[in-house]
């Protein structure tokens, strides 16, 4: 698969499945500026990306962005694996797995 479709494929489940990462896998707390699916370029592949505030409080401190180590999608797997993933990261059942991928266009 070229780099262009597999980004698009990575930007397809992003889309449809930001929300669900976040409310599953996302800290909670004040601390937390930012968090969200970003691709890893570099492996393309999805994480969930977390953005923390620094030790002092306010909006110009700096902050640091920290990465769930878990794979949260891989254009190259499996359909019936890409399944199994979406209904254990995000507590599914797999009819809606299947609905939302053919939704985004990933079966």
């Amino acid at each position: 698969m070229g780099s262009i479709a597999t980004q698009d494929r990575c930007a397809r489940f992003i889309d449809e499945f930001n929300d669900d990462a976040v409310r599953v896998h996302g800290p909670a707390g004040s601390f937390v500026r930012n968090q969200g699916l970003g691709i890893m370029e570099s492996w393309n592949q999805v994480f969930l990306f977390v953005s923390v505030a620094g030790p002092e409080e306010g909006l110009d401190t700096p902050s640091t962005e920290l990465m769930v180590p878990t794979i949260m999608f891989d254009p190259e797997e499996q359909a019936n694996d890409l399944v199994e993933r979406v209904c254990d990261l995000f507590e599914l059942d797999e009819e809606t797995a299947r609905t939302r991928l053919k939704k985004a266009e990933l079966l």
